[in-house]
This record gives C-alpha cells, sequence and structure tokens, in this order.
C-alpha cells in the first residue's frame, strides 16, 4: 500500500513538474514576442539593468507564482511616465506603480471594512469617518513601501526631446496587506473609532 502512495505521489509530481516546465516554455514564447514589439516601439534598458527579454521573462514568471493558499504571491503595480530627464520620468513612474499597487490593496480593505460598518449598523456619519481613514491610510503605505526594485524598467526618447519610463514593481501580497491592515487600525484607534481588521 505505501508502495502505491509513493508511485502516485511521484506521478502527480512528475505533472506538476510537466505542466510548470509547459508554463514556462510559454512565458518564453510570449516574452520574445513582447520584447520584439517593444523593441519596436522605440523601448530599450538601461545601462546594467538585465535585458530586455529577462525582464519580461521575470515579470510573467512572478505573475504565475502562488502562494500555499494558491492566492497569487504577488502584487503589481505599473506605470508609465514622461519628463524631461530620465530621472525625473523614473521617479514619478516609481511613485505611480507604488500608488497602483496599493490602489489594489485598498479595493480589498474597503471591502472588509464596509463589512464591519454593516456588521456593526453604523450611522452615517461614522461610517463616512470610517471610510475617510480607509482614503488617508493610502498615501501611508505608499511611504512606507520604502525602496522597491521594479520587476520592468524600459525607457524610450521621444520626438520631442521627453524621456518616457514604462515600470513595473512587485511587492509581496502577504506582506503588503498586512502592512495596510496594520495601518488602518492604528488610525481607527487613534481617531477613535470601532472598526479592527483581523492581521
Amino acid at each position: 500500500m505505501k508502495t502505491m502512495r509513493f508511485i502516485v505521489a511521484m506521478l502527480l509530481l512528475g505533472m506538476t513538474i510537466s505542466v510548470a516546465a509547459q508554463g514556462e516554455k510559454q512565458w518564453m514564447k510570449d516574452a520574445k514576442k513582447e520584447e520584439k514589439r517593444l523593441t519596436k516601439e522605440g523601448w530599450q534598458i538601461t545601462p546594467g539593468s538585465l535585458p530586455m527579454l529577462q525582464q519580461i521573462y521575470n515579470s510573467y514568471k512572478l505573475r504565475n507564482e502562488m502562494g500555499m493558499d494558491l492566492a497569487p504571491k504577488y502584487v503589481f503595480g505599473n506605470a508609465q511616465s514622461i519628463g524631461t530627464f530620465f530621472d525625473a520620468a523614473k521617479t514619478a513612474a516609481t511613485e505611480v506603480a507604488k500608488a497602483d499597487m496599493v490602489g489594489q490593496i485598498s479595493t480589498e480593505i474597503t471591502r472588509l471594512v464596509s463589512e464591519q460598518i454593516s456588521a456593526k449598523q453604523m450611522s452615517n456619519d461614522q461610517a463616512e469617518a470610517v471610510m475617510g481613514v480607509v482614503e488617508k491610510s493610502k498615501s501611508i503605505v505608499t511611504q512606507r513601501l520604502g525602496v522597491t526594485t521594479p520587476v520592468v524598467q524600459f525607457y524610450r526618447k521621444l520626438p520631442n526631446g521627453n524621456t518616457e519610463v514604462m515600470m513595473s514593481i512587485a511587492y509581496d501580497l502577504e506582506k503588503i496587506t498586512k502592512q495596510s491592515k496594520g495601518v488602518v487600525n492604528d488610525m481607527m484607534h487613534e481617531a477613535n473609532l470601532d472598526i479592527e481588521l483581523a492581521q
């Protein structure tokens, strides 16, 4: 019986590895197509960064990585920004990408808070105060993210001399969710509002 279980387990493991290998082949094929399209549009990499194909492939790989609960492991923030200089465009793109990422998490936080507002049958004034706190928490969470490393970072020179930067950053979904809930809980406590999100 133990031998049979072992054989079944090994077959399942083999199938899983085979499916993953097929997925990686498809990601590489898609990454090559995307690289060709972006290069044709004038996008290029910054000196010292990974090759364009590798950045795109890494992005696909991270986007498909799952946690123990089979939920996505990372949340992504994407942005494009134009500036007179590369550094200005990069800084703006970084901040927009962070805000994009926090906005995605904020949607889940808003849902959880709304459920508590309904369950506690709060008045309209209390509910408005609670939702105001949730809205304010976005900027604090964005600031607390600190330094983020782009998964994808390309730039191109525009005909008018400006530089456009395309960026995608990834952050551990569990970590940013926990951080967001912590900020909301702290702000609710400071405002004497009876809402607490489970960590």
